[in-house]
C-alpha cells in the first residue's frame, strides 16, 4: 500500500503543477464519488471500498466534510465520517482540505450486527475546482473505540471524481445558468 500511496501523491503533485491559473476562486461545496483502500494495521487486511463525500472548497472559511464509504468482507461494513474543515487555496483551481471529526463503524451480516464510534483526521487535495470535473486524492486516519479490544486503527487512501464549478457564480458559489439574451 505504501508504494501505491507514493504513486498517488506523485500523480497529484504533477497534476497540480499542470493546472492553469485563473483570477476567479471556486466557492461552495463539491460532491465526490470515491474509491479507495482501507487497511487495518496489517497489509493483508486491506479492503477495497466505495462511497461518496461532500466537502467545502471555499478557501479560508470553516466548513463541513461528510463522507460515507462501504465494502463487503465477510460482513457488510459502512464508515460514516463527519468533520470540520478549513480549505486552503493552492491556486485558483486546487485546494488543500485538512479535516478532523468523528467516525463510525457499522457492520452486519446474518444475525451479527454492531456499531462503534471514534475519531478521524485526514487531508485531501482537490484539483480543477472550477472546471467541468473535479478530482480528489485523500488520506484518512481513523481510531475506532471498541468495547473488547484496543482501539482499532484504520488507514484509508482514496481517489474521487465529482462535478466542477463551470456553472457557478464566482462570488457566491451557487449554480447559475445564463438566460439567452442576458
Amino acid at each position: 500500500m505504501r508504494a501505491w500511496a507514493r504513486g498517488v501523491l506523485l500523480a497529484a503533485a504533477v497534476a497540480w503543477a499542470a493546472l492553469p491559473a485563473s483570477a476567479e476562486e471556486a466557492h461552495g461545496t463539491r460532491p465526490f464519488a470515491e474509491f479507495g483502500i482501507a487497511s487495518f494495521q496489517r497489509e493483508e487486511s486491506a479492503a477495497k471500498q466505495a462511497g461518496f463525500r461532500i466537502t467545502s472548497v471555499t478557501p479560508g472559511q470553516p466548513g463541513v466534510d461528510f463522507s460515507l464509504a462501504a465494502w463487503v468482507a465477510p460482513l457488510a461494513v459502512v464508515t460514516p465520517d463527519l468533520d470540520i474543515t478549513v480549505p486552503f487555496a493552492l491556486g485558483p483551481d486546487a485546494r488543500l482540505v485538512p479535516r478532523v471529526g468523528v467516525s463510525g463503524l457499522l457492520f452486519g451480516g446474518g444475525d451479527f450486527v454492531g456499531a462503534a464510534a471514534g475519531a478521524n483526521a485526514g487531508v485531501g487535495v482537490i484539483f480543477n475546482t472550477r472546471g467541468t470535473l473535479s478530482f480528489r486524492v485523500d488520506y484518512t486516519l481513523r481510531r475506532i473505540n471498541t468495547a473488547v479490544e484496543e482501539p482499532l486503527t484504520m488507514h484509508v487512501l482514496s481517489i474521487g471524481i465529482g462535478p466542477g464549478a463551470k456553472d457557478e457564480s464566482p462570488e457566491t458559489g451557487r449554480r447559475w445558468h445564463a438566460r439567452p439574451g442576458h
